[in-house]
């Protein structure tokens, strides 16, 4: 709030600068490939993402640096959902970096016993999770998208004792993925 005050003066006070000298105001620079196609489309293929193993996402530019997703996955053999929200950051029109934050519903990995052999399996119940990750997204002029995200997935209940291909990991789950898609 108090950023949005001090931002709101500052505009006030730059147009009222700009008056009083006389000089007439800049015309906007022209919209980025990123600002007039607010609207993507991807299909996602990852290990243990927020989507789980395949996956589809809506994502809308409310602002250019500030966008919100939300998803449909599966595992395999159960579907997954993501909300979330990402920040990015543009290197001209063709290049994007950023980090996302959300929250997703779905069976995680969890480590199983069965007997004297212990196994990776996924959890009985779908469980909600907090998720975070980074990533390196790429456009082309036509609007297609590419985008490599890693980040951890937390389920939000502290019962669940997770793995990763055989390793315990303290209940956070490391997560990799690529999605393409088209902007529209």
């Amino acid at each position: 709030m108090a950023f949005a005050i001090v931002g709101a003066l500052s505009l006030l006070a730059g147009a009222a600068r700009g008056q009083e000298k006389g000089t007439d105001i800049e015309p906007m620079a022209p919209e980025t490939a990123w600002e007039t196609r607010r609207f993507s489309l991807l299909a996602h293929l990852g290990l243990f993402t927020p989507l789980g193993l395949a996956g589809a996402s809506g994502n809308y530019a409310v602002a250019p640096p500030w966008l919100l997703e939300v998803g449909i996955g599966t595992n395999g053999s159960s579907f997954a959902t993501a909300a979330g929200s990402r920040v990015r950051l543009t290197f001209g029109d063709y290049l994007a970096t950023g980090m996302a934050v959300g929250l997703a519903y779905g069976h995680v990995p969890q480590s199983c016993s069965g007997g004297f052999e212990a196994r990776e399996c996924y959890t009985r119940e779908a469980v909600p999770s907090a998720y975070a990750d980074v990533y390196l997204e790429a456009r082309s002029t036509q609007g297609f998208l590419s985008r490599l995200y890693a980040g951890v997935l937390d389920p939000l209940r502290p019962n669940i004792e997770t793995t990763l291909l055989g390793i315990r990991t303290a209940g956070l789950v490391p997560y990799i993925g690529v999605a393409l898609g088209t902007a529209l």
